[in-house]
């Protein structure tokens, strides 16, 4: 989220953290010349500055309930001129059941059976940059089969051609499937914010997940429908 840069800022940040701690929203904080990040809980949190802020929810297990709350608290206490929400960057992961091997070279096969027929793949990566007709603004997505070693590599680091912002603690490593599509999300949506910055940007959160969720799922049914006329056609 950005916004015109607000001088308030550094005579706010101060008892900005005195009331997230009150409030049971604040675990650690760093605090630097130009913004301050706001861990909340072991996986979540927010970065706080002068023109904007970034959440920040990274474990599967967390519905960000909390980081929610506390963005809440800052825009209340800011009260931020000219907001907009310029991005919402989403990592997903759909579980698929077999190797991670033979499930990367059976849908690359199929992905390839018409644009190259004469070759033997063995592994993919698809950049695909769109619209929705649902969601308002660009989005790019980065995807393809992964292990749960890779997984865990790829949500570890700022990798990739859609590389996520580096984050300012860990993400949660627990729970990933063994083999797995996924995705990378970076969704520009550059939607200005008005009168109830918070609901507005929560809404178009929402909106987003909920995009990102049914089209994630709309790749898995094409690859099953894929694998299941394969399997009709012996």
């Amino acid at each position: 989220m950005l916004w015109r840069p607000e001088l308030g800022f550094f005579e706010e940040r101060s008892g900005l953290l005195r009331d997230l701690e009150s409030a049971n929203l604040l675990d650690e904080f760093r605090w630097t010349t130009d913004d301050v990040t706001i861990k909340i809980g072991q996986h979540e949190g927010l970065t706080v500055g002068v023109n904007g802020a970034t959440a920040y929810v990274a474990s599967p297990s967390s519905d960000g309930a909390r980081t929610r709350m506390a963005l809440q608290k800052v825009l209340e206490t800011l009260k931020p001129r000219d907001a907009m929400l310029q991005s919402v960057n989403v990592q997903w992961f759909i579980e698929v059941g077999g190797s991670p091997t033979a499930v990367q070279a059976n849908s690359a096969d199929q992905l390839m059976a018409d644009w190259m027929p004469s070759v033997n793949a063995t592994d993919w990566a698809i950049l695909l940059d769109g619209t929705s007709r649902r969601v308002p603004g660009k989005f790019q997505v980065e995807f393809g089969v992964v292990s749960a070693a890779e997984g865990h590599f790829r949500i570890s680091a700022p990798i990739g051609r859609v590389a996520l912002p580096e984050l300012p603690f860990s993400p949660d490593p627990e729970g990933l499937p063994e083999c797995a599509f996924f995705f990378n999300w970076a969704w520009q949506t550059s939607a200005v914010l008005a009168d109830e910055p918070f609901l507005e940007a929560l809404g178009i959160w929402e909106a987003v997940l909920s995009e990102t969720e049914l089209l994630s799922n709309e790749v898995k049914a094409s690859y099953l429908g894929m694998r299941s006329r394969e399997e009709e056609h012996g």
